[in-house]
């Protein structure tokens, strides 16, 4: 199950880049077509790192934009 926010906007689309809500800390948007491109490069560098503890960081990343796939 999936914990995706929706929030309804004016925009037509939303671009990767930073983004801020109100008051807010400033936050990184990743556009789902690019963070799937992202999560499959972050899969081989998972593969790279031999300390256990920067592979899970590594692997977290990963799916947490892994998370943003529409066809699950």
């Amino acid at each position: 199950m999936k914990d995706t926010r929706q929030f309804s906007c004016e925009i037509d689309r939303v671009e990767t880049g930073p983004i801020k809500f109100g008051d807010d800390w400033t936050g990184v948007f990743i556009r789902g077509d690019r963070a799937l491109n992202y999560a499959q490069m972050l899969e081989w560098l998972a593969k790279q790192v031999e300390d256990p503890i920067q592979r899970d960081s590594v692997k977290g990343l990963r799916e947490l934009l892994l998370s943003c796939d529409e066809r699950f």
